[in-house]
């Protein structure tokens, strides 16, 4: 009895994450190539981001993950090592919030429908994802944004800022490899 009741846990917690991992199509190991851009202007430089975890982030809310990615560019001031970041809240403005939270927003670019707190996640998606370090004086943030269509990482972002200078690194126009 004791294994049947198992089994069915572990049955259901598959079927709740695989429901979760829709609203994002990350997986680890996916590599995608971009053009790297300082300030919002094109270097001529590839960049490449490389997928290394996805895990659904139940404690932050429904429907939300966290992610760990490599960065990767010729520019020495961006950072080396893994970079976790979080898919944002989305309901923050409901009357719900905080004691229910999600970080999901329809496809159609919306988070007005209570469709954001169900199981349907084909007209769902994570937007954006965000985290933040600090090295020594300098305060880097860092984003993944993902594709309403395609729930893909379409661009990532590294936000430098240093005393008395700020400046945004982005790997842009990613396609997977």
């Amino acid at each position: 009895m004791k294994t049947m009741i198992i089994t069915a846990s572990i049955g259901i917690g598959l079927i709740c994450a695989q429901a979760n991992a829709s609203t994002q199509n990350l997986r680890a190991g996916q590599v995608y190539m971009g053009k790297e851009a300082l300030n919002e202007h094109l270097t001529g430089n590839n960049c490449f981001i490389t997928i290394q975890r996805v895990e659904p982030f139940q404690e932050k809310g429904l429907h939300c993950h966290s992610v760990d990615f490599l960065f990767a560019t010729i520019r020495e001031d961006v950072p080396k090592g893994t970079l976790r970041v979080d898919s944002r809240v989305t309901n923050y403005h409901r009357p719900e919030f905080p004691k229910v939270r999600t970080c999901a927003m329809n496809v159609n670019g919306t988070t007005s429908g209570d469709e954001i707190y169900g199981d349907d996640t084909s007209v769902l998606y994570n937007q954006i994802f965000g985290g933040a370090m600090k090295e020594g004086g300098t305060q880097y943030d860092y984003f993944l944004t993902i594709a309403p269509d395609t729930r893909e990482a379409v661009r990532a972002r590294v936000h430098i800022q240093e005393t008395l200078t700020e400046r945004d690194v982005d790997c842009v126009r990613l396609e997977k490899m």
